[in-house]
């Protein structure tokens, strides 16, 4: 009688049944089996079916198979290098193993050639191996093990002739346990999706469909996700792709550029944005928000030349942190290296990112300045150094501040979650101010990352290469020259105590000529100590020093001198610009009487003749009547008492007396 060889899974494949029923009816049938060796190590039991008895398959439609994976090409550096990949891929703790077993088959054999007897070899060595004694290593990975296990092992190695990668243990997924082709599609057509379904609920889901009677699944829910898991391992790259997109493939499975460290300081500066993860005060609204660092990054010392903490999302800071980096070090960068891809954009412009156009805008100023502007990829984190320093700083940084705010909305700290009152009342986390946040960032760049050794740098400190390697001669710029790029807000009004921005007072001597009048400011967020204030024609006026205040009532502040000396100051200071106002006015009052003393005595002579003790109605006189002196006031009092109008040659001679006095001021 013709008989078919067949495994388990052979039986239940072709008489449609499932393992339990495969087993009973091997018992029914009463089929003979015989055990094989495997080629890749162990074996397996076939059942002899007589062929009458296997039902003929019925012809179903192909159904298309999963493609299969494209497999990148190597590149062959060196012809002469050996292919060392074996043919099939044994796990090196699998190999270890069975080098192990390999070694107490080669002891059995010595010891069964060495004695007359077989078995008493074999339960010899047996008991030196349980006891420790032999191979100690496989006693810890094996266990201890009985004589039919040495020697199914031994029958093994000697079918192999002696090559003991036939004693390797695989896995049963390995040994050709998988899932029909109907699961394997449906499983993956739920998994390798952007949606990122779990393991577990698509096997979960498959047997939901399975007792609706949808889906014919025979699979047990372990063998199935031992199947996904092996099946996922093998195409690790492309379940990521599918499930996680093109970015996370590219960062973590792409090789990048080979870059060699040929660069100096200053050739390229790298400038990017980072969002904040902790509050800061806006010294605008008085509002705690998370503001844009704008950074300016050193590609070759890896240090941070320039920074500005943008309150306003405009382009300006970006030539804010530039100017801050170009004082730092002293000279201008060759490069600067910008990204200019939508998101950089979208957080730089109120408006839309379509109406702007980045290199357009800032290149007009780069060009001045002697820098050549190179723009970077859209979304290409791998192509500025800068974005690993952002990852530094917010571990090192960020995260120790009291307000943080999380990496992302996983990391999101408890106490910002809802219902946790608790947390949120075992510490007082109140927001920095703007100085505060500038003075600690710093302190972190100078004293704690930059003299931190680097390991892109062969161990140097960041700041230790970046000051060994001063700005040149031809890259120097003078401060003067760099006003331009500072910011530039509406006009302000001058009052009394100076002009406020950001809730701070600035003051100069030379403001109290412009009080009531409108002003330009320009500042550095950076550097709030002083601003710059120019008149309606972008005339410079002075620079502006930040005002201190004082207690409001020093009698109080006996235990704080420098709170009555600071007071004492301010207050000597502004007796001084009283006494200079007052001195000031008297010369310019004094210039006036001088210049118009010489033709205007006679007239005020004359006057007082006139006016001289006597009243508004006089009587004719009775003595002297024809002196001029008396004619003269007689025509006066007759004037005033009939109220006539002045003649012309009188009119004339004020208007000619007053144009000499405009001269002698210097009016013309």
């Amino acid at each position: 009688m013709e008989c078919r060889e067949l495994t388990i899974e052979g039986i239940q494949k072709n008489f449609s049944v499932s393992q339990s029923s495969a087993y009973r009816m091997t018992k029914s049938e009463g089929w003979d089996s015989i055990s094989k060796p495997l080629p890749r190590g162990g074996r397996r039991k076939f059942y002899l079916v007589p062929e009458k008895l296997i039902p003929e398959k019925k012809t179903k439609p192909k159904k298309k198979s999963l493609p299969e994976v494209v497999k990148a090409e190597v590149v062959k550096y060196d012809p002469t290098i050996p292919d060392l990949i074996p043919a099939i891929k044994i796990p090196e703790h699998e190999l270890y193993r069975a080098q192990l077993k390999g070694a107490l088959c080669d002891k059995l054999l010595e010891a069964i050639e060495s004695t007359v007897s077989k078995s008493k070899a074999i339960d010899d060595i047996a008991e030196a191996y349980n006891s420790g004694y032999l191979l100690p290593e496989l006693l810890a990975l094996e266990g201890k093990r009985t004589t039919r296990t040495f020697r199914m092992w031994l029958n093994t190695y000697e079918e192999s002739e002696r090559n003991f990668k036939s004693l390797t243990r695989l896995s049963r997924a390995s040994n050709g346990m998988k899932a029909t082709d109907q699961e394997q599609n449906f499983l993956l057509g739920l998994l390798l999706d952007a949606n990122k379904i779990k393991i577990g609920s698509a096997i979960r889901k498959l047997k939901q469909l399975h007792r609706l009677k949808v889906i014919d699944s025979p699979t047990s829910s372990r063998a199935l996700r031992r199947w996904v898991e092996t099946w996922r391992d093998a195409h690790l790259q492309q379940w990521n792709l599918l499930r996680r997109g093109k970015k996370y493939s590219k960062d973590h499975y792409v090789m990048s550029l080979l870059r060699e460290e040929c660069l100096e300081v200053g050739d390229v500066w790298v400038a990017d944005g980072h969002k904040l993860a902790f509050d800061i005060i806006d010294p605008v609204s008085g509002k705690p928000k998370r503001m844009m660092l704008i950074l300016f990054f050193d590609w070759a010392s890896r240090y941070p030349v320039g920074a500005s903490i943008a309150n306003t999302e405009d382009s300006e800071h970006i030539l804010l942190a530039l100017r801050n980096g170009i004082i730092h070090w002293g000279g201008r960068p060759k490069f600067v290296y910008l990204d200019n891809g939508k998101a950089f954009r979208a957080n730089l412009f109120h408006e839309k990112w379509e109406n702007h156009d980045l290199e357009k805008e800032l290149c007009g100023i780069f060009p001045r300045l002697d820098i050549e502007v190179e723009f970077a990829k859209a979304y290409n984190a791998r192509a500025k150094v800068v974005e690993r320093f952002f990852r530094t700083f917010q571990e090192d940084f960020e995260r120790y501040m009291a307000t943080f705010r999380g990496a992302n909305i996983a990391d999101k700290p408890a106490f910002h979650m809802r219902n946790e009152d608790w947390i949120r009342s075992l510490r007082k986390r109140e927001p920095l101010t703007l100085d505060q946040a500038k003075q600690l960032m710093a302190v972190y760049f100078q004293e704690f990352y930059g003299r931190t050794p680097h390991g892109g740098l062969a161990g140097v400190a960041p700041l230790d290469v970046f000051q060994k390697n001063p700005a040149p001669e031809d890259h120097r710029i003078e401060l003067s020259e760099l006003n331009f790029m500072m910011l530039k807000v509406d006009q302000r009004t001058v009052k009394a105590n100076g002009v406020q921005l950001a809730n701070i007072l600035f003051y100069h001597d030379y403001l109290m000529s412009y009080v009531g009048k409108k002003v330009y400011l320009r500042y550095d967020l950076m550097d709030m100590r002083s601003i710059l204030v120019y008149d309606e024609n972008e005339k410079l006026i002075c620079q502006a020093m930040a005002r201190k205040s004082t207690h409001p009532f020093v009698k109080l502040a006996k235990d704080k001198p420098m709170a009555r000396k600071t007071w004492k100051k301010q207050l000597q200071h502004q007796r001084k610009l009283e006494k200079t106002l007052q001195e000031s006015s008297a010369e310019i009052r004094k210039q006036v009487e001088d210049a118009t003393s010489e033709f205007m005595l006679p007239h005020i002579e004359i006057t007082k003749s006139i006016f001289n003790d006597s009243g508004l109605l006089t009587h004719k006189p009775t003595t002297n009547p024809n002196s001029e002196l008396d004619q003269m006031a007689e025509r006066t009092a007759c004037n005033l008492m009939n109220a006539k109008p002045i003649t012309k040659t009188s009119e004339e001679e004020g208007l000619e007396n007053l144009d000499k006095m405009l001269k002698k001021i210097g009016i013309e």
